[in-house]
Parts: structure tokens; sequence; C-alpha cells
């Protein structure tokens, strides 16, 4: 069971760095078993509003600070690495050598 002053967002953090990659499924069960203390709905954005690499959660969630889920093109999810995956404004890679920046708020 998780603290009771530990955050939905930290509990979704330290599941992705203990399993290394999950489907939203294994994410979601995950986060139900230790007791995070939000309901289902509000699991399923976090898992939306994270991700780096989801222009529509930018839009929709523009004020969350912190995003650090990858959504791999097969649907799994894993810790945002810039090195590994490139750098992302709004949702949207940018290419090397273009001089955009990466949205301060991914991590």
């Amino acid at each position: 069971m998780a603290p009771r002053d530990t955050t939905g967002k930290q509990i979704m953090r330290d599941i992705m760095k203990e399993l290394g990659s999950a489907t939203a499924t294994q994410l979601f069960d995950e986060m139900k078993r230790r007791g995070a203390p939000i309901v289902n709905d509000t699991i399923w954005q976090y898992m939306m509003s994270l991700v780096v690499n989801l222009p529509p959660a930018w839009e929709r969630w523009p004020h969350v600070k912190d995003k650090f889920l990858f959504l791999r093109e097969n649907g799994m999810y894993e810790l945002y690495d810039k090195d590994k995956h490139g750098v992302y404004n709004n949702g949207q890679l940018v290419p090397p050598g273009t001089g955009t920046k990466a949205n301060p708020s991914a991590t």
C-alpha cells in the first residue's frame, strides 16, 4: 500500500523504474495493486498526461510538468530518455540540429 502522502505520479514513476517497460494494463493493474490514492479514471489520465511523445496530451494537459513516460509504437510504456528517444516539443520529435528546444516539461 502506498503511503498517504505519495502522489499517483510518483507511484507511476516508481513502477516504471522497477519494470522498465509495461503495457497500459500492466501499469494500471500495478497502480491499483500498490493502492494508489486515486480513482481508476485518474490513473488512465495519468498514463496519457505524462507521455512526452503524445501531442494531444500536451494540448489537453499543458499544465502537467515533468512528463516522464514514452509510448513506443508497439503500445508499451517506458521511461523517457532524451538521449535514447530524442528531444520532444509539445509531443513532436524535434529533428536534430534545428535549434528547436525541448519543451521544459519533458524530463
